[in-house]
């Protein structure tokens, strides 16, 4: 699985930047429960509150889709706590400059982008998220504990079940149907 996938989304596109919006003047899209941009950070400066994943059997991979999904399986697993948000800029900036690490290619003077204090932190490589986790006093989910705390238990497809729903995603449709171009968007918005 990709860092995405392990709460530091290390996803390699870039991040848009409408250089004439005010941050305080990005509404909050179709799906959204927040601005897509501000200022001031609404989950706070600390590392993000983890919630427990109970012990237990889940349902892992899927023999629907692609080969590399599968096969579907049966899996037990001690309890354990995971990320309620990905890392943020805000947070993956205070790491950087605690210990010193080189930010990532979009952070321009060892700061994130203007209006994006909340978003995920992007462009950054397995080895990075590991320190992060690691500086934060946490670690790096498993495939298979990121998969449970994603799927739940019963093995749907989605978190929220198993019809797609493009406003419970950042995928690109959603970004087209908005006539806008992709970007992330603040975490558990």
């Amino acid at each position: 699985h990709s860092a995405a996938q392990i709460r530091v989304a290390a996803q390699t596109a870039a991040q848009a930047s409408p250089e004439s919006a005010a941050p305080e003047n990005v509404a909050a899209t179709p799906g959204m429960s927040v601005p897509m941009l501000y200022s001031d950070t609404r989950i706070g400066k600390d590392p993000n509150p983890m919630v427990l994943i109970p012990a237990g059997e889940f349902i892992m991979g899927t023999d629907a889709r692609l080969p590399d999904e599968g096969p579907q399986h049966k899996v037990k697993l001690a309890a354990f706590y995971i990320d309620k948000y990905e890392v943020t800029n805000l947070h993956y900036e205070q790491f950087i400059k605690a210990t010193g690490r080189r930010s990532p290619i979009h952070f321009k003077n060892r700061t994130y982008p203007e209006g994006r204090v909340d978003h995920p932190v992007i462009n950054v490589s397995w080895e990075d998220a590991h320190d992060y986790c690691a500086w934060a006093g946490k670690r790096l989910p498993t495939d298979q504990e990121w998969e449970k705390a994603a799927r739940g238990t019963d093995g749907r497809s989605f978190p929220w079940g198993n019809k797609f729903d493009p406003h419970k995603a950042n995928v690109p449709g959603r970004w087209k149907e908005l006539g806008a171009f992709g970007d992330t968007t603040p975490v558990g918005a």
